[in-house]
């Protein structure tokens, strides 16, 4: 297919399946509609406000969000994230979601903050526990995976077994009541005494075996040609012999050969097929409605908007040094690396003007949250500027208040635009997203 009509495809694909982005979700269910879409926390010149632009979105069908306004979620069910430590203004949630929520259930392989805010935890196991697929990105022309080395511990099991035996469950207890069909959160029918059958493809897969999906992935891949589990097991590596359906890992639209190095958009560029834009070549000008009212038609600085308040600092981090991504931020021989516990880094001077010496706990906050932490101060750190590095969990914190607490993390407008060329949303592109920085903070003596 042309680039073009695959665009198609994933933006149909993303209508039809029940795939709701985050940051709108929050907004309409998460009580996050009072910090974000505060009007002085934004653009002045944005031609429009989050609410306005949402309401058009969600009218228009550019933007999914399932429960749909004027119903509430009831059941939260994840494995792996963990929101309390991860959203902006987690506090906003715990105060507006959860009490929505009448069943929180957390697969994870730790206690984590959110798990501590659950009502079950199921326990999973963890990464050298269980076979998996670790990586597979479209930038790296390789599956990784990864082999179970030890035998999960206490009652843990893997997510295999988990979700496998929960679907078994339900449809077991559906027959005993005979519940048939209900209508599921996005209006379809799901037909409860035969979830597990439709889980395990009439008995194809074994929530006992894992390895009856494994195996069934490779003897079925379309971009891992004649190669096994086993085999893919004892090299780690796998090669991707074809690209595959045009997806959001394989996107680089460039064909995989192994005598050359990858690079992106050969199809573009080398083939001369048309940039799946709304002209068909890389287009900056961008005469969307949305984009006329706020002046962006053309990529323009704007001064950052004052999100959190009128105060002097900026809350910005980096990627965690003395850590594994998040997962093991609280570990014992990881704090044993650093002062121990978390950390903001301050200007020497901006340090001094505020009566905070080296090691001295301080208090973080603007107008949505606030949080207390180790200060260490340092000349490497800009005028204005306060670090903190990411992944602590709140538990870590006094009172268990995180550096996320004053972090609002608005998104503009222009976000929710759709209807128009490469606009649109599709599964994990194309939404509002969030980032822990630029925060307006003060800082003070604790």
């Amino acid at each position: 297919l042309p680039v073009r009509d695959m665009e198609e495809v994933m933006t149909a694909h993303s209508r039809e399946k029940p795939f709701t982005p985050l940051m709108p979700w929050l907004y309409v269910h998460g009580g996050y509609r009072e910090t974000m879409g505060r009007k002085d926390y934004h653009d002045p010149d944005a031609g429009r406000t989050v609410d306005e632009a949402l309401d058009e979105a969600l009218r228009k069908e550019w933007i999914p969000v399932y429960p749909r306004p004027g119903k509430d979620p009831k059941v939260f069910i994840f494995s792996a994230p963990n929101p309390l430590r991860r959203w902006p203004t987690p506090q906003k949630a715990l105060e507006h979601l959860w009490p929505k929520l009448e069943l929180i259930v957390n697969a994870n392989f730790r206690m984590s903050t959110t798990a501590m805010y659950s009502d079950i935890v199921l326990p999973a196991a963890g990464y050298y526990e269980k076979p998996g697929i670790k990586y597979s990105q479209a930038y790296l022309p390789y599956l990784v995976v990864g082999d179970k080395a030890v035998e999960p511990l206490g009652e843990s099991k893997d997510e295999w077994w988990i979700f496998g035996r929960l679907a078994h469950r339900i449809q077991a207890r559906a027959r005993a009541r005979r519940a048939g069909k209900v209508k599921d959160a996005f209006g379809k029918d799901l037909d409860l005494e035969s979830v597990f059958d439709s889980w395990s493809e009439g008995g194809v897969f074994d929530p006992d075996d894992i390895m009856t999906g494994m195996n069934y992935i490779f003897e079925n891949s379309e971009i891992c040609v004649d190669s096994t589990w086993r085999e893919a097991a004892s090299r780690g590596v796998v090669p991707v012999r074809r690209n595959g359906r045009y997806s959001t890992v394989n996107a680089i639209c460039s064909d995989v050969d192994f005598n050359t190095p990858l690079h992106p958009h050969q199809w573009q560029v080398a083939n001369k097929e048309a940039w799946p834009t709304l002209t068909g070549r890389q287009q900056f000008y961008i005469d969307h409605d949305w984009y006329l009212e706020a002046g962006e038609t053309l990529p323009v600085h704007k001064p950052p908007p004052r999100a959190g308040g009128d105060y002097p600092l900026r809350l910005t981090g980096g990627h965690t040094r003395w850590s594994i991504h998040a997962i093991w931020r609280d570990h014992d021989l990881m704090l044993r690396l650093q002062r121990g516990e978390p950390v903001l880094y301050l200007n020497v001077d901006d340090a001094r003007e505020r009566g905070i010496n080296d090691n001295d706990r301080s208090r973080v906050f603007n107008d949505v949250g606030d949080f207390e932490v180790l200060t260490k101060t340092s000349p490497a750190v800009q005028p204005r500027q306060a670090v903190i590095y990411h992944a602590w969990e709140p538990h870590q914190f006094p009172f268990h208040k995180g550096q996320q607490e004053p972090v609002v993390s608005p998104w503009k407008a222009l976000h929710l635009a759709g209807g128009y060329g490469q606009l649109h949303y599709r599964i994990n592109y194309g939404a509002p997203g969030h980032a822990p920085r630029g925060a307006a903070v003060e800082v003070e003596p604790a």
